[in-house]
């Protein structure tokens, strides 16, 4: 995983971020020669931009982009359940995964399980399903192609900062999966 950057390399990589180089440039973590991912996480910028640029400018492993679209999902996945407690459809899928990813079942057995947590589509829990649902699709994806597994983990990060932003104490819960990654890889 790359965790350190030149301030030209954030320039040069701030994807769709809405500010103009200027406002770029005055980002606290812009001052530095050298950037640390740290710095980038414990800024000011957006949840949402912290998460992107681990995740998109990173260079993760795909065994990387699978533990953390697992863990996304699994950090807002108690959003879902305080809103269907009888519904145990998005926290199969997460089993299904860790399964999965150990070998103890196979590919057609996650798809059904994701398939089936895909459908728990409903209002403001619906992110939470969805972030377990995107997490299981980056699962079976990365044996198919790294490209399409890359956006799937991306996905599991979007439902899950989506599913934060809608429940305000998770967006720390949240921040905190992305740190404690980082200090593990």
């Amino acid at each position: 995983m790359k965790k350190e950057f030149t301030p030209q390399y954030i320039i040069d990589n701030q994807g769709c971020y809405q500010e103009t180089k200027d406002k770029v440039n005055n980002l606290s973590f812009m001052k530095l020669e050298t950037i640390n991912i740290m710095d980038i996480l414990n800024s000011e910028i957006p949840l949402k931009d912290k998460g992107w640029f681990l995740i998109k400018k990173c260079d993760f492993t795909i065994e990387q982009k699978k533990s953390i679209a697992l863990l996304l999902a699994k950090s807002v996945v108690e959003i879902y359940n305080n809103k269907y407690p009888n519904d145990n459809r998005v926290n199969e899928c997460i089993d299904a995964i860790e399964s999965f990813n150990s070998g103890k079942i196979t590919l057609d057995e996650l798809i059904v399980k994701r398939n089936t947590a895909s459908a728990a589509d409903t209002t403001s829990a619906y992110a939470a399903a969805a972030a377990a649902s995107a997490a299981a699709s980056a699962a079976y994806d990365a044996a198919a192609t790294a490209a399409f597994f890359a956006s799937a983990s991306a996905s599991a990060y979007d439902y899950a900062a989506y599913a934060a932003a809608e429940k305000a104490k998770y967006k720390t819960k949240v921040l905190q999966v992305l740190i404690d990654f980082v200090n593990s890889n």
